[in-house]
């Protein structure tokens, strides 16, 4: 079993985890007008970084957003006596076409934080990738290879290709679009170690499920979310769990959706982060069939971590 031993997070509303933690909590947003308009000639209202600059873009902007929660992250790396530590980052399908494996992406992260590029890799699997890398950086800890391994993802929207995709797919908030979502960006990584090695225990990821939804929203079939139900099942085990599922998007409210049996004793509060991404479009939007899920449980913690224990399990 491998632990989360640290927490870094950069969104527009929180400039570290526990800036993002408490906007979240409070349902705060900070969304304003780009200068990408719609079809309708309409300004597109973004929740971007307000210190990352318009000119900023592509994997400047994504190392820009990335570098200070994965510095906040790898800030607990000293209390465990490790110099540096592979990176394991999840991102969208298409980062840079002229970087397909990240390599670039990877060493410019390194120069801000204790990476060794040389172990790192990138997950492009759109939303499911995080679980993906989660999953290969717990067995990679579980077979002894390394101690501890940085885990989290960068993505943004700020990308006038994606946006006019999305807006092609009336997937964009607006008048006429009431059940859209509006793009944002931002960067979460967890410091994922050995329990043996780790000196904090936010929490420990038990179990990670990944399935592929042979009929996922959009195809020709209807939607029975097979996919999300074999991957809660491969995560649960044979553990009797609360649970609870996401919607599309991946957005988890508290007390929505949850079903099964909360665990009693010393294990604690335990939480299954789901995430089913819908299907749509092409490139960026193309990965709408995977089906993802986290079991993050507490255990012998204080209050204050096990709160901060099921906010870790938003971001994933």
């Amino acid at each position: 079993m491998s632990s989360v031993a640290a927490v870094g997070v950069r969104i527009a509303t929180g400039l570290d985890a526990l800036g993002a933690v408490t906007s979240v909590r409070a349902r705060k947003s900070f969304v304003r007008e780009s200068r990408f308009v719609d079809g309708a000639g309409e300004p597109i209202g973004l929740a971007t970084v307000a210190s990352i600059g318009e000119d900023v873009v592509g994997r400047d902007r994504f190392v820009a957003l990335g570098a200070p929660a994965l510095r906040e992250a790898a800030a607990g790396l000293g209390a465990m006596g490790l110099t540096t530590v592979p990176l394991y980052l999840a991102g969208p399908t298409e980062v840079d076409p002229l970087d397909a494996r990240g390599t670039r992406l990877l060493t410019a992260l390194a120069e801000h934080a204790p990476v060794d590029v040389a172990k790192s890799k990138v997950f492009p699997q759109g939303r499911a990738a995080g679980a993906v890398a989660i999953e290969q950086a717990v067995a990679r800890i579980a077979r002894g290879e390394d101690e501890a391994i940085l885990v989290g993802g960068i993505d943004s929207y700020f990308d006038p290709d994606r946006l006019e995709e999305l807006d092609k797919a009336r997937r964009l908030h607006g008048p006429q679009t009431e059940n859209g979502f509006v793009p944002g960006e931002g960067a979460a990584f967890l410091l994922v170690a050995s329990r043996r090695r780790a000196t904090t225990r936010l929490a420990n990821v038990i179990g990670v499920g990944l399935e592929r939804e042979p009929r996922p929203f959009g195809s020709a079939d209807p939607c029975h979310a097979l996919g999300i139900t074999l991957a809660c099942k491969r995560a649960m085990g044979q553990a009797r769990v609360g649970w609870a599922l996401t919607d599309v998007v991946g957005d988890l409210e508290e007390g929505v959706g949850c079903q099964g049996q909360q665990p009693q004793g010393k294990q604690g509060p335990q939480l299954l982060a789901c995430t089913f991404q819908p299907c749509g479009g092409r490139g960026s939007l193309r990965h709408g069939d995977e089906a993802s899920i986290v079991k993050v449980g507490s255990e012998d913690l204080t209050e204050q971590p096990k709160k901060m224990a099921a906010q870790i399990a938003r971001p994933i």
